[in-house]
């Protein structure tokens, strides 16, 4: 189950453990290789590069253009 992707506190309830650490005790030979394939997958996460996110999709304003900072009335919750 732990190497298919199942976390590690749902295959220790399921198999009736009572505490967690026996789990990963038990299963330690499985969690390395557990460890790497997350690890590549954080390498990868990593390395995509980002962009900002589209407003006009999310509908967050950024106030990167200026067009949506508050006023200073708005700030200070005179309006």
């Amino acid at each position: 189950m732990l190497a298919s992707g199942v976390d590690l506190k749902t295959v220790s309830t399921m198999l009736g453990h009572s505490q967690i650490g026996l789990t990963a005790d038990t299963y330690a030979n499985v969690l390395p290789s557990l460890q790497r394939e997350a690890a590549g997958k954080m390498d990868a996460i990593l390395a995509a590069p980002t962009t900002p996110a589209d407003s006009s999709k999310t509908g967050v304003k950024t106030g990167v253009d200026g067009t949506s900072s508050p006023s200073a009335a708005q700030k200070w919750g005179r309006l």
